[in-house]
């Protein structure tokens, strides 16, 4: 299978809970809730309510709380595509976007740093 269009657990995880809590392509990524997106990724991972709240409080002993938000601030990162500022992720989800050449370099990267 073709790596742009592999998404790894935590990235579907991450796409589901944005689904979950409503926010779409047309999100204002500016005022999104990343906490709920992520600690709802959490949750799906078999973290408990406590072990969230705890790797928020003391990231150093707890670092997947830090990993799934890193994840989900790769896949938000915005560059441009033409006339609009896309997630090289954008182009994965939605096939039929044309992006310029060189957003393949940015989607090796995205998929390199995934494994």
């Amino acid at each position: 299978m073709d790596d742009r269009k592999t998404l790894t657990e935590t990235e579907r995880l991450l796409l589901m809970a944005a689904a979950v809590h409503d926010l779409g392509p047309d999100t204002d990524l500016a005022y999104a809730n990343t906490a709920r997106v992520v600690d709802q990724a959490l949750r799906w991972r078999g973290l408990s309510v406590e072990e969230i709240r705890n790797g928020w409080r003391e990231p150093e002993s707890h670092p997947i709380n830090e990993e799934v938000y890193n994840v989900l601030i790769r896949m938000t990162h915005q560059v441009l595509f033409g006339d609009n500022y896309l997630s090289p992720l954008a182009t994965i989800i939605f096939p039929h976007l044309e992006p310029p050449p060189y957003a393949s370099v940015c989607l090796n990267r995205l998929a390199a740093s995934a494994r």
